[in-house]
């Protein structure tokens, strides 16, 4: 690994998106059908997040 593929690797946002990721899939027992849409939609912007940064080129960035 380059030296820029292990700043890129190590920057905080991949933490920060594994973190909001991990709170948004808690379970919660009273929740209704829309929070529970807009939980999965959130999840699925997480997951959009999760795919454009696999796809950067470290040494562009």
């Amino acid at each position: 690994m380059n030296r820029w593929e292990e700043i890129y690797n190590n920057h905080a946002i991949h933490a920060t998106v594994v973190w909001v990721k991990e709170c948004v899939t808690t379970e919660f027992d009273d929740l209704d059908a829309l929070e529970v849409t807009e939980k999965r939609r959130f999840l699925k912007i997480i997951s959009k997040y999760e795919d454009v940064l696999s796809k950067i080129d470290p040494e562009l960035i």
